[in-house]
């Protein structure tokens, strides 16, 4: 999949590169993201990121599977994490 990642060689400090597919964690799910927002923190955390960090806290987008006695499998969803969701 395609990510946003600090590279200190590109222009801003940020790439688009190809990372892989994240294993989900118990209790967390995967999204299909398909809007994030990009906040002044984020920015500011760039300019001295290591790189290969991937910024990306505020999201929305579809489930990829189901959860058990919960959402389905393309519900909607919005989310906050720390890091990782300026990709697809």
């Amino acid at each position: 999949m395609r990510a946003l990642v600090a590279d200190s060689s590109a222009p801003g400090r940020i790439a688009v590169r190809d990372v892989p597919e994240p294993v989900p964690a118990p209790g967390e799910m995967l999204v299909d993201v398909r809007a994030f927002s990009i906040n002044r923190g984020e920015m500011r955390m760039l300019r001295t990121a290591t790189d290969g960090w991937r910024p990306g806290w505020d999201f929305a987008g579809f489930l990829r599977s189901g959860v058990e006695h919960g959402l389905t499998a393309g519900a909607r969803v919005v989310g906050i994490r720390r890091g990782g969701s300026w990709a697809e």
